[in-house]
This record gives structure tokens, C-alpha cells and sequence, in this order.
């Protein structure tokens, strides 16, 4: 594991903290409770770095890009709350717990039994933190990943991080009309079904208190379905 990459994943992580917070006067030490969750932060950072990295050890776990940032930004603004301690302090304490982890891991002859065994205390705080979002329907994820492309071509243009998903939205598209045509909706119903959850996916993105922040909905949901479907016996 790269701590320069753990790091970097984390303080991505953090980002989402808000910088001014009501503190208490007095400034307290942090609780076996603070410790216990700056630990879960720590190993959700070193899966969501691994996870990038395409270990399949790791990909068997939850997608750490969204879940993990929404509770790292969570815990890390409750901690500084709770202690008074200052966004950098609690900071330091993540980087910390980080590093213990990485020495147990470099010093176990299994390295992923540590991991585990944190996972197996960590997964439930962030079911309970960050609790699984609804899974959109194909129509729903291809209107959710067609607004996410159309706010990036905004900002970015046609850049690669655009065209990926430009692709996946029109992977998405193809899919759900073919579903729909499974089941024997007709051109009209089918073209009339995907323009009434394109209406409602962006009602509902407009509605939301984080606007057009396409994070919060099930995205990683979203481009699972999008993945290549496995070949048949014999296909090329």
C-alpha cells in the first residue's frame, strides 16, 4: 500500500467537511468511540485506494468512492464537534490510525486478516452512517448518468472523464429500451418511459438540498448495470 496515494484518497474523503463547525469552549480528548470510528476512516481510505488500484481482494467489499467519502465527511465533522479539536487535528488523528494500520498489515502474515477483521466492526457503522440508497430502475440510471455528463460537459467539455459517461449513459439508454421491448412495450411507450424518469431524476436532483450533486444518488448501482454483460459460450 502507498501511503502518497492513501493520503491523497483521504484528504479526497475529507473534502466534503465543512470548514466552519459549532465547537464546544473547551477542548476534549478523543473517546474510545472517536478512535474506534478514526479507525473505520482510515481502512475505508486504504479499500477506496485499493479498490482504484483494481484489487480484486478489495473490490469484493462496497464501493468505498461515495459511501466512504460520505462517512469520513460525517464522522470527521462529529468528532470536531464532539472534541473542539480543530478539522486539522482530527485530520492528524485519521493519518495516524492510517499508519497503525499499515504497520499491522506490513507486520501479519496475512495482510488482508487485518483489513477483515477491521471491515467486520467498520461495514456496520457505515450501513448505519451511510445507508444504502434505493437502486434506480434502467431508466432512472440512464436519465441519472445523462444529467451527471451533461453537468461535466458544462464545466469540463468534452473531456475523457465526459465521454466515459457518455458512453455508460448510452449503454444505460440501449439497455432499458430493450428491457422494455422485452416486455412488450411498443417505440412510443418505451420513448415515453424514458423521458417521464428523465422528468422525475431531475425533479428529484433539483429537490435535493445538494442540488446538482449527482454523488448522493446510487451511482455506483448505476454503473454496475452498465458493465459489460458476459459473453455466451462460444461468442467471440
Amino acid at each position: 500500500m502507498n501511503i502518497t496515494i492513501l493520503s491523497a484518497t483521504l484528504f479526497s474523503m475529507l473534502a466534503a467537511q465543512p470548514v466552519t463547525v459549532v465547537v464546544p469552549a473547551k477542548e476534549s480528548a478523543f473517546t474510545s468511540t472517536h478512535i474506534r470510528d478514526l479507525t473505520c476512516v482510515a481502512t475505508f481510505a486504504i479499500i477506496a485506494s485499493e479498490q482504484v488500484r483494481g484489487d480484486p481482494k478489495m473490490l469484493a467489499y462496497p464501493p468505498m468512492s461515495i459511501k466512504g467519502k460520505y462517512y469520513t465527511a460525517n464522522t470527521g465533522l462529529r468528532i470536531t464537534k464532539e472534541t473542539g479539536k480543530s478539522k486539522e487535528a482530527v485530520r492528524e488523528a485519521i493519518l495516524k490510525e492510517l499508519a497503525t494500520l499499515q504497520a499491522a498489515h506490513a507486520k501479519s502474515a496475512d495482510p488482508d486478516i487485518v483489513i477483515a477483521d477491521s471491515m467486520r466492526k467498520c461495514l456496520p457503522l457505515l450501513e448505519v452512517e451511510v445507508p444504502q440508497k434505493p437502486q434506480p430502475t434502467l431508466p432512472e440510471c440512464a436519465a441519472l448518468v445523462g444529467f451527471a455528463y451533461d453537468e461535466m460537459y458544462k464545466s469540463e467539455g468534452l473531456s475523457k472523464s465526459a465521454r466515459d459517461l457518455k458512453t455508460i449513459a448510452s449503454v444505460l439508454d440501449n439497455r432499458a429500451r430493450e428491457a422494455m421491448l422485452a416486455d412488450g412495450k411498443s417505440g412510443n411507450e418505451r420513448d415515453i418511459a424514458m423521458i417521464d424518469s428523465k422528468f422525475a431524476v431531475t425533479a428529484k436532483l433539483k429537490a435535493s438540498e445538494s442540488g446538482a450533486d449527482v454523488s448522493e444518488l446510487n451511482m455506483d448501482y448505476c454503473f454496475s448495470l452498465a458493465a459489460p454483460k458476459p459473453k455466451t459460450p462460444g461468442e467471440h
